[in-house]
């Protein structure tokens, strides 16, 4: 699939595979936060774009399916393997967990919150599946709208 601006809408909202908005499902707002993590562990920002460190590599963290927590400092920034606060792209502040969980993508490309439950389209009530870009970005179209598979 990819980006495909047929499947965006001006306010921002995801749309599925008919179309249809997926209501209250956007990066930056409840439930998703700031980002995302895909299956190989890379932090998504709110861009979809892998977020950075500061030798220009992707951030990574254990993923939730690995049963590993995340690392998170006393103000409850989410920490990469090295300790850093990791920083969101544009704004620079530092992420922070929802309880110490980030939504992620599993292996089979189904979104899940931070309350590791799989994310269900309301107006469907299927399991919402995601499927990233070659880069390994999520498909999000010209408004910002993340677009599922």
């Amino acid at each position: 699939s990819g980006i495909n601006a047929e499947y965006g809408d001006d306010d921002g909202n995801m749309l599925d595979e008919n179309g249809d908005v997926i209501p209250d499902l956007k990066l930056g707002e409840e439930p998703l936060g700031d980002v995302i993590i895909a299956p190989d562990g890379t932090i998504l920002g709110p861009d979809g774009k892998p977020v950075l460190d500061n030798d220009g590599e992707p951030v990574k963290v254990p993923h939730p399916d690995s049963g590993i927590p995340l690392t998170v400092n006393d103000d409850g920034d989410l920490l990469d393997s090295k300790g850093n606060p990791i920083l969101l792209p544009d704004t620079k502040k530092p992420v922070k967990p929802i309880l110490h969980k980030c939504p992620y993508i599993s292996d089979d490309g189904t979104l899940h919150g931070p309350d590791n439950l799989p994310i269900v389209n309301p107006e469907t009530g299927n399991p919402i599946k995601i499927k990233l870009n070659p880069d390994g970005s999520l498909p999000i179209d010209d408004d910002g709208n993340m677009l599922d598979e």
